[in-house]
């Protein structure tokens, strides 16, 4: 089978944000190493069972730029590159430098997504963050030197103590410095992380409406400035919408390589184990690190493909529900959450705001 979108997982970072939810540890450069070389070797085991071409690959984390560039040249060396169209790394500001930048450039890399959070200083202390404004703009500057212009920078509301002047400006401020794509994600309070724990002894608040005022503006905003609203955290100048990301949402095969990474091929998912030592011994002996699979009929995955393509702005083709469904969808035209856009169904600005709790009623 051929698969076109591989996802490689580094879960290493100078230090662990405290609202991070992902499987992410400190790692030394011996360990950097070792999982540079056992990244490889998964790849060469998966070759064994699948034909690897290409057309998306996105190295994630953690913070892959921790990495040196030769470690990445060597990763990126075992692939096919005939059909290859986007190489996406996220990066750290503070790790960017002008040889590394050259040096992706000269790999392949076309695309980094910036992990800016915030052009805000007091945002980027609360979210545990070590870079400074002034790192985001002297990364995008060195990226562009080296000849990279896809670039995306990640952004975060709804952060403790922000208000919505200071959200504005961290995104004219973004603005200003002409990226192709913008993230914007509501912060999250994944359990087992010190911002839940905070939240949970009411250290911390949240409020819903203030979010709701956040994202509309984020995106009044954005769209006044060229962007498409394409999902429901992402925007994109014309041309650039991330090739990578539109394939999970799309429901396409794809394999994740790594601790803790996820794949899904056919009716078949599954995860490695999230345990970078573990991880590296069982490939190390010829064996993939998978922890738990999982078989999915067709009605799961056509239940996943509703619940993805709510998220974006293409929404849904109506041929995927039934008759009970259309009633649904009647009623929440009818509320003004959703619209029939030709022969799909595509949710509102406001619909998108409950896209989660909207495809509840699709699922059952």
């Amino acid at each position: 089978m051929r698969i076109e979108h591989l996802y490689f997982h580094f879960p290493f970072c100078a230090i662990i944000c405290p609202y991070c939810g992902f499987y992410v540890t400190i790692g030394k450069r011996k360990d950097i190493a070792l999982l540079t070389e056992a990244l490889i070797r998964e790849v060469e085991i998966l070759k064994d069972y699948y034909s690897l071409d290409p057309k998306t690959v996105y190295i994630g984390g953690g913070t892959p730029s921790l990495a040196k560039s030769e470690e990445i040249k060597q990763l990126l060396s075992i692939l096919r590159k005939e059909n290859l169209q986007e190489l996406t790394i996220e990066a750290n500001p503070r790790t960017i430098t002008e040889q590394k930048a050259a040096e992706w450039k000269e790999v392949g890399v076309n695309r980094v997504s910036v992990g800016a959070q915030s052009m805000n200083e007091q945002d980027l202390l609360i979210l545990g963050r070590r870079h400074k404004p002034k790192d985001v703009v002297d990364s995008v500057y060195l990226l562009r030197k080296a000849g990279i212009e896809n670039i995306n920078l990640d952004f975060i509301f709804g952060i403790p103590g922000q208000d919505l002047q200071s959200l504005k400006q961290s995104l004219q401020m973004a603005l200003d410095l002409a990226p192709k794509h913008i993230s914007l994600y509501c912060l999250t309070y994944e359990e087992n992380t010190p911002f839940f724990k905070a939240l949970q002894e009411g250290k911390f608040r949240r409020d819903e409406q203030k979010e709701i005022e956040m994202m509309y503006e984020a995106s009044d905003l954005l769209t006044k400035h060229g962007f498409i609203h394409y999902e429901i955290s992402n925007f994109a100048l014309p041309g650039y919408k991330s090739l990578h990301n539109q394939a999970y949402w799309q429901g396409k095969d794809y394999l994740g390589i790594g601790p803790s990474a996820c794949s899904t091929v056919g009716t078949k998912r599954w995860k490695n184990v999230a345990d970078h030592s573990l991880y590296v011994k069982a490939v190390k002996e010829g064996q993939l690190a998978i922890a738990e699979m999982e078989s999915l009929d067709g009605e799961s995955k056509n239940k996943e493909k509703i619940f993805l393509g709510l998220r974006t702005n293409q929404g849904v083709a109506l041929s995927y529900f039934g008759q009970k469904e259309r009633e649904v969808i009647q009623w929440l035209v009818f509320e003004g959450l959703g619209r029939i856009v030709g022969e799909r169904f595509v949710l509102t600005r406001r619909g998108l705001l409950v896209a989660d709790s909207i495809a509840l009623y699709f699922m059952n």
